[in-house]
């Protein structure tokens, strides 16, 4: 047989090795697709039900109503507004002995946490805590001079910024050695694990680069090892969130009024404001030597008397910033 008679059916073979190929790929997306579903609706360990606190309060936006975690509230573009949820827990004095801690599984962006009027937890300390993409679990201990017999008020502000919604899920109240565990556990899966794979990613970014530099003319080997870069710069350079920056016009009104207040200052001081400067009674006034009928009086150029004299108070006007 010559070689043009075994060339045609090769070709044959060869699309049929291409369209089996496609269709394992399709059913490895497949099966890929369905383990994320089932991982996805299977639940993680909760803590115990009685740690949890069942009833919120929550004021937005001048309007306060209850509320039952977890609730999520619209979106804002500012910080100084923070949805404040205010429950309660119950402790006991016979639970001295054991460490209490306020645990909370999932938020966005930020929290603050208050026991009893006292600030225990802010999350905007930590960076990667307030990364909307990861459901950073946050744990907190609460001073055991804090607690007290009976009620305890819980007060969380939920800081959002960005086009996104806020959220908070359930919060939980109890002992340390009964949270802790779920909280390493949530960490674990959400931020050790996310850790891992974008360090997997960077050594895979290596071994591409050094791929497309063996081999200059293939680019796709450039174009998969800059898109691993940037998953890794993603994972791990977090820029802090930072108040906005005031417009042109509030840096000026700022300017001013600190100009004002340096003014008024300025001018309230005796010299230029005598009548602010009471002037000292007869009977307070120490005994004074008498110089005689020869000697004039010597007084001091700072006596009320004289700088009234020198200086009227009608003459003094004050300023059109200092005018009340």
């Amino acid at each position: 047989m010559t070689d043009s008679a075994a060339k045609p059916s090769a070709s044959p073979l060869r699309a049929r090795n291409g369209a089996a190929r496609l269709v394992q790929y399709v059913l490895l997306q497949a099966v890929i697709a369905a383990l994320c579903i089932l991982v996805l609706h299977h639940k993680l360990p909760e803590p115990p039900a009685r740690t949890q606190v069942t009833s919120f309060s929550l004021f937005d936006r001048g309007e306060t109503r209850q509320v039952a975690l977890p609730a999520f509230v619209p979106s804002r573009s500012s910080m100084n507004d923070p949805a404040v949820f205010t429950g309660s827990f119950d402790w006991s004095a016979r639970d001295q002995g054991r460490a209490w801690s306020v645990y909370l599984p999932r938020f966005t962006n930020g929290i603050v946490v208050h026991v009893n009027g006292v600030e225990i937890l802010d999350s905007r300390r930590d960076p990667a805590a307030n990364r909307p993409d990861r459901a950073t679990p946050e744990i907190a201990i609460i001073p055991a001079t804090v607690l007290r017999d009976g009620a305890n008020e819980l007060v969380i502000e939920l800081l959002v910024w960005g086009p996104i919604s806020g959220f908070l899920d359930r919060v939980h109240v109890g002992p340390d050695a009964d949270l802790r565990g779920y909280y390493e556990q949530r960490t674990l899966w959400f931020v050790t694990l996310p850790i891992v794979f974008a360090a997997w990613q960077a050594i895979l970014a290596v071994i591409l680069i050094v791929m497309c530099a063996m081999r200059r003319g293939e680019a796709s080997y450039g174009a998969l090892a800059a898109a691993m870069a940037l998953g890794t710069c993603q994972a791990f350079f977090v820029e802090r969130d930072r108040p906005a920056r005031p417009s042109r016009t509030q840096r000026h009104a700022a300017r001013r009024s600190s100009a004002r207040k340096r003014l008024r200052a300025h001018f309230r001081h005796p010299v230029f404001r005598p009548q602010m400067a009471a002037p000292a009674r007869a009977a307070d006034l120490p005994a004074r030597r008498d110089p005689g009928p020869d000697r004039p009086v010597r007084r001091s150029l700072r006596d009320p008397e004289i700088l009234r004299r020198r200086r009227p108070a009608d003459a003094v006007r004050a300023p059109w910033c200092c005018s009340r």
